[in-house]
């Protein structure tokens, strides 16, 4: 049996695309995203349109930066609380 470590090595463990995105709550925002870029994009001239487009891929890059970061920041607070643990296992086996 493969290892998580080994399978997150190999890509067949893609955290990106395990988390579960299809909960209401997620799923009436991205609506209101949607409904609320829609009625922007009928409004504004395409100058603006462009300048909305260049704000949504900034916003969408820092966004990935952020998960990114609160990912790493999350696996390494699992992995010192695990060292925690082991420690304090060990203590009292002394």
């Amino acid at each position: 049996m493969r290892t998580v470590l080994e399978m997150l090595y190999d890509g067949k463990i893609d955290p990106a695309e395990a988390v579960d995105v299809t909960d209401a709550v997620y799923q009436e925002i991205i609506k209101k995203h949607a409904d609320a870029e829609k009625y922007l994009k009928q409004r504004l001239s395409e100058e603006d349109i462009c300048q909305l487009d260049k704000y949504s891929d900034l916003e969408f890059e820092r966004s990935s930066i952020y998960a990114y970061r609160n990912f790493r920041y999350g696996f390494k607070l699992a992995t010192l609380l695990m060292y925690d643990l082991f420690i304090d296992n060990t203590a009292h086996k002394e």
